[in-house]
């Protein structure tokens, strides 16, 4: 009696194996203890969509990402030929979620905001990340991979990811004194 068993169950594994290998059936192993990992064979991304508020004194959005929960991304809106040598936009910091962040952003009060095109930056560096993000980015960033990443001109060996999209339209600045 025992044969017969061992030979059924025998066969079963060598069904499932086959299923396994053709495709048939797909077979995961789960031998992640974080699951906030990044997977090493996708390439780190940031992605996102940005709208004008409704009284056009702003942009709001929702992001994607594939780095962990905590990971802080810095956030800047600007004009895209800044007409100064200074730095006129505007920088917020949101928190990756569940692969998402958010993004709102207010115009800055300038009246170089009238008219576009703008350009909205997204970016990740692990300077003042926590620990735990750090662990699985690298201290710096050596971890990250993919298009966006870009070494650091200044630091050697120091990456960031950083996308940018130039949005149209214009922003309501009425009312507004110019700021230096």
């Amino acid at each position: 009696m025992k044969k017969p068993i061992f030979l059924l169950f025998g066969g079963v594994i060598v069904l499932l194996i086959l299923a396994n290998i053709f495709g048939i059936i797909h077979i995961e192993q789960n031998n992640s203890s974080n699951s906030q990992s990044t997977d090493k064979s996708k390439d780190t991304f940031i992605d996102y969509r940005v709208i004008f508020t409704e009284n056009k004194k702003g942009i709001e959005g929702v992001g994607e990402t594939n780095l962990p929960n905590g990971s802080i991304i810095t956030l800047s809106l600007n004009v895209v030929n800044n007409p100064t040598e200074y730095y006129i936009g505007k920088t917020v910091y949101s928190e990756v979620i569940n692969n998402k962040f958010l993004i709102q952003i207010d115009t800055p009060q300038r009246n170089e905001f009238m008219t576009g095109p703008y350009i909205v930056s997204a970016l990740f560096t692990p300077m003042k990340q926590s620990e735990e993000v750090l662990k699985i980015v690298g201290d710096r960033g050596q971890n990250l991979s993919g298009p966006h990443k870009v070494e650091n001109g200044k630091t050697p060996h120091f990456y960031t990811i950083e996308v940018n999209k130039t949005i149209e339209g214009s922003f309501d600045v009425s009312g507004l004194s110019d700021e230096l």
